[in-house]
């Protein structure tokens, strides 16, 4: 199935659901006050982004008790849009894999522990299993796709991750910190450009700005970068 047509069905899977589950009572089950005020489920997806919301509905979900899938599945469809998009782009991976791999993930991942942007999380999460599963090829057929520019340095650096080039990049004093975690987001984390403008603060033409003037000063400086 193409992207558009996985983000499809699971709407119209989401609309039967939402119809017939109750809202109030995936409220009271997570105990979470970012919550109140929510009608539908449509509504609480919504609030994922909160990172209150996200936490309590992971913890539930995990949990395993009665509304555990219900609250896995709300979190699941909040993550939809991002992990289609991110198929649509990079046919390497069925998006069947997407969805069945955020799962996993969800029912995996100690919100707990991590700090903030908890729904970024774990769209990051599943595409690093995903990467894994491929392997080094499809890492650089995603590289490939997002920029031929960055994917010449990275061939240049001869690495199978951004990590090592943006470390010796940044020693050297050709990138900023809050530009290498731009990079880092897109590059080597696998997130859309869009989606990682968003979360580092960005409009996506300063995002890609930002990326393709610091791509070019890194080719400039490549002999001092393979030498590093």
């Amino acid at each position: 199935m193409l992207a558009w047509q996985v983000k499809d069905s699971m709407n119209r899977e989401w609309d039967g659901l939402a119809e017939a589950a109750s809202a109030l009572a995936l409220v009271h089950a997570s105990a979470c006050d970012a919550l109140l005020g929510c009608d539908t489920l449509d509504d609480i997806v919504t609030c994922c982004g909160d990172d209150r919301v996200c936490r309590a509905l992971l913890a539930l979900a995990q949990s395993r008790g009665p509304l555990g899938t219900l609250a896995g599945r709300v979190v699941l469809q909040a993550m939809v849009p991002a992990l289609m998009e991110i198929a649509s782009r990079h046919p390497g991976v069925e998006p069947e894999e997407y969805v069945s791999t955020a799962w996993l993930v969800i029912m995996s991942l100690d919100g707990a522990r991590v700090r903030r942007a908890v729904l970024t999380r774990l769209v990051l999460d599943t595409l690093k299993v995903l990467s894994r599963e491929k392997g080094r090829r499809s890492r650089l057929d995603l590289l490939a796709t997002l920029d031929d520019d960055l994917a010449l340095a990275w061939a240049c650096a001869d690495r199978s991750d951004a990590e090592p080039l943006l470390d010796r990049a940044r020693a050297l004093h050709l990138v900023t910190d809050s530009t290498a975690a731009l990079l880092r987001s897109i590059y080597d984390d696998g997130m859309a450009p869009a989606l990682a403008a968003s979360v580092h603060g960005l409009t996506h033409a300063a995002a890609r700005q930002r990326s393709s003037s610091t791509i070019r000063r890194l080719r400039v400086h490549r002999d001092a970068l393979l030498a590093a």
